[in-house]
């Protein structure tokens, strides 16, 4: 068994910046042997990184000690949320850490409309606008909510990137109305990381979730009534939330333990193992937004993108092909389309064919994407499989359209011309299984002629 010793008697033999770590004596199995809560076996004068996130440490007399680093949660909530749920959701996070024995650190950021004063806040609403806001907020009390939100949104993105570049988080949670919703999902998609634990309850949590979700991984709890006051299915919504973030944000902690006690071996057989990731995303509006937030943050080496439907939608107003628009049932399409090509995919959607008009539009949005944005044009390809861009879309099929199709294709050929581009005309469907092997092949290739590439420079 391992027995609890007193912080202050053990500050000079592990000493952890910023944390509030546990400290355990562990009892000598052998001469130089000993065992921590991980069991993880070595010489106690061993200093290293064990399954769980432990590090061991040899003191001056020969005891071991084990400490485990605090999981960091950031905690912030809307500009009307009232302090008494606040704290309620803080106490929540500090119980159930303390019910599972997981350390936990939090930093509690006051982004109110109005500054309050309690112990448990980390940084202040005066530090937090002082420090963060780009011109004078003195006058924060006489703006409009829409412009208080702006400028908390901005202070509040700048103190996270800024966490998150000085210390280790492990999750971010929030609760608000509309105004808080707004603010707190708009930090953790302009600051946080996809794969950080995030989730806000929020009060609007039911309704329309993209503009608040976007393309990020953020979790939304609905919380019933109203976060006004306080009542005991309010209390349990809360509850439940810090339960599920104090979970996830331990969770993420082991994980991120884990890959920096990977050893090289580790990797090499890793990656002998799996040579290639894929990541598959959905074109329903957002997936496209979320391939494109990983290319800027640079953790994607290659892209093959066939299912570009989502150009459609944002060109004609659709919910979600490059030969079809998404609208929701029949009978909320718009009034003006009412007469065109339409098939029912499911009771809740309904879509409607491209004409050759929006076709030559949707040619046009990928050439400018092209234009602006590729760096290597022998890196680049662009593949028009004229049997048809869906399954709906093939020679008698309910789209089959051949004057809109060419309309595409006569685009991208004609616009491409001179561009270093390659741009390969392929009689198969889009989803015949040669043609799809073909384009994941030749995309390999193009992989391996980069490496090549970057090897010799």
């Amino acid at each position: 068994m391992t027995e609890p010793i007193a912080k202050t008697a053990t500050a000079a033999a592990v000493r952890v910046s910023g944390g509030f770590p546990q400290y355990y004596r562990h009892t000598a199995l052998e001469e130089h042997d000993v065992v921590c809560k991980c069991r993880k076996r070595g010489r106690p004068e061993d200093i290293g990184s064990c399954e769980l996130g432990t590090a061991h440490r040899r003191s001056e007399d020969a005891d071991v000690y084990v400490f485990q680093l605090p999981c960091h949660i950031s905690f912030f909530w809307g500009p009307s949320t009232p302090s008494l749920q606040r704290l309620y959701l803080y106490n929540q996070l500090q119980q159930n850490a303390t019910r599972f024995a997981t350390p936990l650190e939090i930093t509690l950021i006051d982004c109110g409309r109005q500054a309050i004063t309690h112990d448990a806040i980390t940084i202040g609403h005066i530090d937090l606008l002082s420090k963060y806001a780009s011109g004078d907020s003195t006058g924060i009390l006489t703006q409009s909510r829409e412009q208080v939100i702006e400028l908390l949104i901005s202070c509040v993105s700048k103190c996270i990137t800024e966490l998150l570049q000085t210390t280790e988080i492990h999750g971010i949670i929030g609760a608000g109305g509309s105004g808080g919703t707004n603010l707190i999902t708009a930090v953790m998609r302009k600051a946080a990381p996809l794969g950080l634990p995030k989730l806000v309850v929020s009060t609007v949590a039911s309704g329309d979730t993209g503009p608040v979700i976007g393309e990020c991984d953020i979790t939304l709890m609905y919380s019933v009534v109203d976060i006004a006051g306080t009542n005991r299915l309010l209390r349990e919504v809360l509850g439940n939330a810090a339960g599920a973030m104090v979970g996830m944000a331990s969770t993420y902690q082991h994980r991120l333990a884990e890959r920096r006690t990977q050893t090289a071996q580790d990797k090499q057989r890793e990656e002998k193992k799996t040579r290639v990731e894929v990541y598959v995303f959905h074109a329903t509006g957002h997936g496209g937004k979320a391939l494109e937030r990983l290319v800027e943050e640079g953790r994607l080496d290659a892209i093959l993108d066939i299912t570009t439907i989502e150009i459609c939608d944002l060109i004609a107003g659709g919910t979600m092909i490059t030969d079809m628009v998404n609208f929701g049932p029949a009978d909320t399409v718009p009034f003006q389309y009412r007469d065109r090509k339409l098939l029912a995919h499911n009771p809740n959607i309904t879509l409607m064919r491209t004409s050759a008009a929006e076709c030559r539009e949707v040619g046009e949005f990928i050439l400018d994407k092209l234009d602006r944005f590729t760096q290597h044009p022998s890196m680049v390809e662009v593949w028009l499989p004229r049997g048809g861009v869906s399954s709906v879309g093939t020679v008698g099929s309910a789209f089959a359209d051949t004057d809109s199709d060419a309309a595409l294709a006569d685009t991208l050929h004609s616009g491409l011309k001179g561009s270093g581009i390659r741009v390969v005309s392929d009689e198969r469907d889009i989803n015949d299984d040669g043609f799809t092997l073909d384009i994941a092949d030749r995309l390999m290739d193009l992989v391996a002629q980069h490496s090549c590439s970057a090897a010799a420079s």
